[in-house]
């Protein structure tokens, strides 16, 4: 269901960079880190300087070689530190910017499901909660992770009875995929929404629902498998047997 007197995009993106420069942006002048961040920026800034974009690297004898996570999230951080140096501030920009890309996602997806009124009153909910924002003001890798995953559910999800699209269908995959390569097996958190979204297409039509999976897996291990095949002609190609073996222990234990 949508609002027959739509706000225009425009609009919409000036808001949202306004909450995002009072929620996110007057934290970038804080000063330092906490946490996780200085740890991760310690990854990207070594990936920037090196130049060595599959070899990951905190400096500590206890994380070498590093595989805690996959490289999206370095990747990302990497590049701006490339481009403007690496310091805090600079840290600090994937998380800003994904705050207003997901925010974004929020609204528009909402919207196409709700109403513009509810996707008004979910971001300022969300606005107003300090810990939400938090963590899109430092160097965290959730931020890519909410905004992929996330973009990928709402793409995922039909509120109506035509079918979607091949192509919609391929990149939901793709973006699934970018959110495993943003933060790895805690992705399997979006497992039991996609589930009940099928399940409930599934009892509409079976046949169009396994037609449905079929695209969607493709585009996931469409970007899965080049990721894949990329470390492991790489200089570090046991990576995923280290990645899962701390995997193994840590979260699954």
């Amino acid at each position: 269901m949508t609002d027959s007197k739509a706000l225009p995009f425009k609009e919409i993106l000036l808001w949202i960079v306004c909450l995002a420069m009072l929620a996110v942006g007057a934290k970038n002048f804080e000063i330092g880190m906490s946490v996780d961040a200085p740890f991760y920026s310690s990854v990207s800034r070594n990936i920037a300087r090196s130049g060595e974009w599959l070899v990951m690297s905190a400096s500590t004898p206890d994380f070498i070689p590093y595989a805690e996570h996959p490289h999206l999230g370095y990747w990302t951080q990497a590049i701006f530190f490339k481009l403007f140096g690496a310091t805090d501030p600079v840290a600090r920009i994937p998380g800003q910017i994904f705050y207003v890309l997901c925010m974004l996602m929020l609204f528009f997806g909402i919207r196409r499901l709700s109403s513009e009124k509810t996707a008004v009153w979910t971001l300022i909910l969300l606005w107003s909660f300090d810990r939400f924002s938090n963590f899109f003001s430092n160097a965290y890798l959730d931020p890519g992770l909410l905004f992929f995953s996330g973009s990928s559910l709402f793409l995922f999800t039909n509120p109506t009875d035509k079918p979607r699209k091949k192509s919609i269908l391929f990149l939901a995959g793709l973006l699934l995929g970018l959110g495993f390569m943003q933060k790895g097996m805690v992705n399997l958190g979006f497992g039991p929404a996609f589930a009940w979204v099928w399940f409930r297409e599934a009892r509409r039509d079976f046949s169009v629902s396994l037609k449905t999976l079929v695209w969607f897996f493709s585009g996931m291990f469409f970007i899965l498998g080049l990721y894949y095949l990329t470390v492991r002609f790489s200089s570090v190609p046991n990576f995923f047997e280290i990645y899962w073996a701390s995997q193994s222990k840590q979260r699954f234990g």
